[in-house]
């Protein structure tokens, strides 16, 4: 529930391609251009030579936590309190002061800024009619962003839009555009960018770098960084690895990242500059819940009277006292349905359908407890359809609770906003300890797999008032998530069936129970990128001197961008398949013909997953449910995304 590092943090609960992107001129009066500026040598045989920075490139400009400069405002290197645009520099000391590694971390620190995730300071999450939808954030490889309180900032790395996140193993500073910015255009969206400026090989000298950390909760990072310069004043290399494993509170939760970079620069001519980056990577994750569990039915079954029914007779009989405004019973004494026959009442807190599916005829897994593949459902290997077909049954399956929101909109019918509810969820640790435990434990599953390359060609006039760089960038992501579970139903439910389908008691009876079935993604995302920049600095060189002060210098600056995304995005639900689950069911008829119900040819082939989690009891907190610590796919199969 909480990220790993010791700093304080707060719990909280594809950008489109742009194909042409030209243009516009920067005028920036200075009577002191950073072009000029000089740094001292890094070779300690000529301490007095001067290095002159290329206009292109950021570097030398840092001390600490200041930092003088920016390519931000005008796509070439100038000082910070000529740009005038609201831009903040964090340099890599700063960072390490702070003890942040990604935009997740430090955009709670930096201004107007927010960011999503486990340790973001807003919850970024979608809206659906009656609920919230979590699942798209916590999943997501990029955490979401708001600047300014306006939209998602782009993200960049060094000013190409990128889908990977950046970390500090390869970044030498991060730079927060907030808002427009016209020499940006085509890749900052109105909320601004944050631009990642990679790590680069230098000419000045051999520095090698180690870096290890042990965090809370067992986080554990490590890597290397080294710089080598195989011909003075010619060619460099630097590479850098690095490994992460960062554990949080909750038990079941990991985020491993593995990452290469490699960067080089090659000076064959005073005045030409060639670099080229490369960055390969791999991250496999099971991200922290920062929800509770939704409370599915249980205190909906517990204020109704606690519902005991016969699935196969529709009868109900109530077990305990109602508290609640609604009924679990009609006044025949059979269990209220989806509808009433006028068609107009909506149901209160029963339905025909034990599961999270799309149907009432889905192969099901039943597991008994959350560590056992369950033994004593009919069918095979645990795995049995939920229905009968019985005939006047208008669901044909056992009996499942109704979402919570749905209740709460019943029971407060005719009141003001009582269309309004969302999911009631868990909010007593008693009841399932969801700070330091995943109800779904490590079943859900998120990864990503990536590589960058990058390479620029710069090339200045012989006085250095002018040049032009040429740069391009590839980019190929693919990332993939799966979760057995579906977003509305990661809650806790009760099985209010007494008796099986084949009419034999129901030892599940009042126990807790999570069913649902599972969805999976895959997307793969491809962006190439050239951007070509040039400028020339105009200075007034006729006239009195004191004219020559007034005009002063003038810089314009031109930038082209081209960039295609390309996206292809595969997923859906696990599916059965194979020979071995086509198979009839004795108590499953299909009464259209009067021949045993085939699983393989009638039934929807979506396969629904059921877990009890606890105990029967009179009460939530006996209950002892406990979180999911076996893999819930039945062993022998495969789960296969609908594409």
């Amino acid at each position: 529930m909480y990220p790993k590092n010791t700093n304080c943090r707060n719990i909280v609960p594809t950008r489109r391609s742009r194909p042409l992107l030209a243009t516009l001129l920067t005028l920036a009066l200075t009577g002191n251009f950073l072009f000029g500026q000089t740094t001292p040598s890094d070779d300690p045989e000529n301490p007095d030579e001067v290095i002159e920075l290329s206009p292109f490139v950021i570097s030398g400009d840092t001390e600490g936590y200041v930092a003088t400069s920016s390519m931000a405002g005008t796509r070439v290197n100038t000082h910070l309190d000529e740009i005038p645009a609201s831009i903040s520099v964090v340099t890599k000391d700063m960072m390490r002061d702070l003890g942040v590694q990604n935009s997740g971390e430090l955009l709670n620190y930096t201004v107007s800024t927010e960011v999503s995730g486990s340790s973001g300071n807003f919850s970024g999450v979608s809206t659906a009619p009656g609920s919230l939808q979590h699942d798209s954030v916590n999943r997501s490889f990029l955490p979401g962003s708001r600047v300014r309180g306006l939209a998602n900032a782009d993200n960049t790395r060094d000013f190409f839009l990128t889908d990977v996140p950046w970390d500090g193993f390869n970044t030498e500073r991060v730079e927060i555009n907030r808002g427009p910015n016209a020499m940006l255009f085509g890749t900052g969206s109105p909320a601004g960018i944050i631009n990642q400026t990679t790590s680069k090989a230098h000419l000045g000298s051999n520095t090698t770098e180690v870096l290890m950390e042990v965090s809370n909760f067992g986080s554990t990072r490590a890597q290397l960084d080294n710089n080598t310069v195989l011909i003075d004043d010619k060619l460099a290399v630097r590479t850098a690895v690095k490994y992460s494993d960062d554990r949080f509170q909750q038990e079941e939760a990991y985020v491993r990242d593995k990452r290469a970079f490699m960067a080089g620069i090659y000076r064959p001519f005073e005045l030409t500059t060639v670099r080229a980056n490369f960055e390969i990577g791999r991250q496999n994750s099971v991200k922290p819940e920062w929800r509770p569990p939704f409370d599915n039915g249980i205190m909906s079954w517990f204020e109704v009277g606690m519902p005991a029914v016969n699935p196969l007779t529709n009868e109900v009989t109530l077990l305990g006292t109602p508290t609640a405004r609604v009924s679990a019973v009609n006044e025949d004494g059979t269990y209220r349905g989806s509808w009433t026959a006028s068609g107009a009442e909506p149901l209160p807190i029963l339905t025909g359908n034990m599961g999270g599916g799309w149907g009432s005829d889905n192969p099901t897994i039943v597991f008994d407890h959350p560590d056992a593949v369950g033994t004593n459902m009919y069918g095979l290997d645990g795995v049995y359809a939920l229905t009968n077909r019985a005939p006047g049954y208008w669901g044909g399956s056992m009996v499942g609770m109704v979402l919570s929101r749905q209740y709460q909109q019943v029971q407060h019918n005719g009141l003001v906003g009582g269309s309004a509810y969302n999911e009631r969820q868990i909010s007593d640790p008693d009841i399932f300890d969801f700070y330091n435990h995943m109800l779904d434990g490590s079943n859900k599953t998120e990864g990503a797999k990536w590589h960058i390359s990058t390479i620029t060609v710069e090339q200045l006039l012989p006085n250095r008032q002018g040049g032009i760089e040429f740069a391009y960038n590839n980019q190929y992501l693919r990332t993939s998530f799966n979760n057995p579970f579906n977003w509305a139903t990661y809650g806790i439910s009760i099985d209010p069936n007494v008796v099986l389908l084949d009419g034999s008691p129901n030892p599940n009876f009042g126990r807790p129970v999570i069913a649902s079935d599972s969805w999976s993604t895959e997307t793969e995302n491809t962006r190439e990128n050239s951007r070509l920049t040039g400028f020339y600095t105009l200075e007034t060189k006729v006239g009195p001197d004191w004219l020559q002060r007034l005009l002063g210098t003038h810089t314009v600056t031109a930038s082209y961008n081209n960039s295609s995304a390309y996206t292809v995005t595969r997923g859906g639900r696990a599916l059965v398949a194979g020979p071995e689950w086509i198979y009839e069911n004795p108590q499953a008829m299909d009464h259209s013909n009067g021949a045993p119900y085939t699983i393989a040819n009638n039934a929807p082939r979506g396969i629904q997953t059921v877990v009890y989690l606890g105990q029967s009891a009179d009460n939530p907190v006996d209950m002892n449910v406990q979180p999911i610590s076996v893999n819930v796919q039945l062993p022998g199969t495969d789960s296969l995304p609908v594409y």
